[in-house]
């Protein structure tokens, strides 16, 4: 294998390690997301004066409606932002691996087409003798 071959070979495996990390992040990322989701949603149905409890460690705390709606707010705010930042960032590591794709597959056409006149080569002697 030449020397960029192998290092195309190389960083393709790399970016499919980087890409399957980022996808498992994703994967949590968008979880999490629908479970506040869904915390918003019932957050949105109880009336203001209603009492919401933390869990804090072992301990239940008492939180104000508008804090709670806020910080689940800022929480689905974040993680959207995350998950298009990782969706940029896979969009960009697939257009990457793409290209080392193509190297590979060039090499590995060029020799198949060395290895058929190679082989032609040897069926014109062998037919001359």
């Amino acid at each position: 294998m030449t020397s960029s071959v192998q290092t195309a070979y190389q960083e393709l495996q790399k970016l499919q390690k980087e890409i399957g990390k980022l996808f498992n992040n994703k994967q949590i990322l968008t979880a999490q997301l629908r479970e506040n989701e869904l915390v918003k949603t019932e957050v949105d149905l109880l009336d203001e004066s209603a009492t919401i409890y933390k869990l804090i460690g072992p301990v239940m705390v008492t939180q104000d409606h508008t804090e709670v709606k806020g910080n689940v707010s800022s929480r689905i705010d974040y993680l959207t932002k995350e998950l298009e930042r990782i969706d940029e960032k896979l969009k960009s590591l697939e257009t990457k691996a793409d290209e080392y794709r193509r190297v590979l597959i060039q090499f590995q056409n060029s020799n198949r087409q060395s290895v058929d006149d190679l082989q032609r080569g040897a069926q014109s002697v062998e037919q001359r003798q």
